[in-house]
């Protein structure tokens, strides 16, 4: 029974997904940091309370951060 609410509770929310393995940064990590304000990747490891380490996911994060800016364009005044 236990383990059925625990796979039921994990089901109703999205996984997250690990952007940086270095400092254990998920999407989630990262798009709350951008909805905080960081516009550029420094900005997004301070709002994580971490600084880079080997910067693969530099260009994952820089992604991110243009998607963020194109909806934020794109959306209804």
């Amino acid at each position: 029974m236990v383990i059925i609410i625990i796979i039921n509770n994990l089901l109703s929310e999205p996984l997250a997904m690990y952007i940086c393995s270095c400092r254990a940064l998920t999407d989630r990590d990262v798009g709350n940091a951008i909805q905080g304000g960081a516009d550029r990747p420094s900005a997004v490891y301070k709002s994580c309370g971490c600084k880079p380490d080997c910067g693969r996911c530099v260009a994952k994060i820089v992604n991110m951060l243009r998607e963020h800016n194109q909806e934020v364009t794109q959306a209804p005044a």
